[in-house]
């Protein structure tokens, strides 16, 4: 068995290369490694609180509860003491109420569509409770409900879903770019070799983003301070992290080993870039800071870990995958070393974080069927669904904050 980034990197290679990604071959796996990590949990910060949502829209009032149901810190009640009330008052406004303890809060939201007014309401709850906005937030990711693996933009609850690419071919690796504008992504439509694109998810006008890179490019990430991108390429054989300009101008390797290296992440602030990498088998999470390209690997507990994601709140926090029988997520603080598990039972991979530093969506693996999940990683690990069966396979999702 074979873990998600090691097949991703295989799909994008050439057949020059595919003999030394072989080094990421999986197998029978030891447990755990420590490496001097120290394992812990993740622990809850807030109380739970009944809530109620009171509403003459049915398809407002259900988002709303659906929205309160996947944090964590809420369970629906109609007899809760926390009372919000949202009233439409146009095609994509309402007018929110929030009464606790004796207290009444009034905001007029609006939205891009009314679910988007609704989860912007939702997130208003929230900052009002003292919390970080969640729900508003876009997502991109792959689907193979046509057939073949496209790209797709929806909001977080799949309400509105549409597709941003139609090539008939595979596609992945969706990331938005820094300022939300484009989505980049690699295609396998040019001739089966792989090319990174972006995509404006507004106007649908793609663009070949890096033109210079020789071999297989993929994984496209974009520095969320510059724009710089940095993503894999076998330009020099195997898989190499390359750096390039926003217009995929300049490029330039950054960590050129005879290991493999893959699954580039930028740090919240773009200081730091983190990569999966090694060259015994049991790729490990490495942090570099460019532009020297100085790279260190990151005690993670384990060794098999890939897809390394940083906390965009707690700048020191990444999640990563990691395998030990399946497929589970863990998070590990960089400069102590500290170790917590997400998930406890169940097979997941490919961690996003979203805005609010607490809840990740990821993929969650069911037998041979794929879905995207919220997971919060507080409270009691709470996990909710995203992706319904009318979506077929759904994975490596992008989450992009809300303006």
């Amino acid at each position: 068995m074979h873990s998600h980034s090691q097949n991703r990197v295989w799909r994008a290679c050439a057949p020059a290369v595919i003999a030394a990604l072989l080094l990421f071959q999986a197998g029978p796996l030891p447990a755990q490694v420590r490496s001097g990590a120290v394992e812990g949990s993740i622990t809850a910060t807030y109380q739970s609180q009944r809530i109620a949502v009171e509403c003459a829209d049915a398809d407002v009032g259900a988002l709303a509860r659906k929205a309160f149901n996947a944090h964590g810190d809420y369970t629906v009640d109609a007899s809760g003491a926390l009372r919000v009330r949202l009233v439409k008052t146009g095609p994509a406004t309402l007018a929110l109420t929030l009464d606790v303890d004796g207290v009444r809060f009034a905001q007029n939201v609006s939205g891009a569509t009314l679910e988007e007014a609704t989860l912007r309401a939702c997130d208003a709850v929230l900052v009002r409770r003292g919390q970080r906005p969640l729900f508003a937030g876009r997502l991109v990711f792959v689907s193979d409900r046509t057939g073949r693996k496209e790209i797709y933009t929806g909001d977080l609850f799949f309400e509105k879903v549409r597709p941003l690419t139609q090539y008939n071919s595979i596609t992945v690796t969706p990331r938005w770019t820094h300022d939300g504008a484009e989505v980049l992504y690699t295609t396998y439509a040019n001739n089966n070799f792989t090319d990174i694109y972006a995509v404006d998810p507004a106007t649908g006008r793609r663009r070949n983003v890096v033109v210079n890179a020789r071999g297989t490019t993929t994984g496209a990430v974009s520095n969320p301070r510059t724009g710089q991108i940095a993503f894999a390429s076998s330009g020099r054989g195997n898989m190499d992290i390359y750096l390039a300009n926003a217009d995929g101008t300049g490029v330039r390797a950054l960590i050129a080993t005879s290991n493999v290296e893959s699954d580039p992440a930028w740090s919240a602030d773009g200081s730091q870039l983190a990569f999966a990498g090694g060259g015994t088998g049991r790729p490990g999470i490495h942090v570099a800071t460019p532009p020297n390209g100085a790279a260190r690997r990151i005690p993670t507990g384990y060794n098999y870990a890939t897809e390394p994601a940083w906390n965009p709140v707690e700048k020191t926090l990444l999640a990563f995958t990691y395998q030990a029988g399946g497929f589970g997520l863990a998070t590990v603080d960089v400069p102590t070393g500290k170790l917590a598990k997400i998930n406890t039972t169940g097979h997941y991979m490919q961690p996003v974080w979203c805005a609010d530093g607490r809840h990740l969506v990821a993929t969650q693996i069911q037998g041979q069927r794929t879905r995207l999940v919220l997971m919060d990683t507080r409270k009691n690990r709470k996990i909710t669904p995203l992706s319904g069966t009318q979506m077929a396979n759904c994975s490596e999702a992008d989450y992009l904050p809300a303006k």
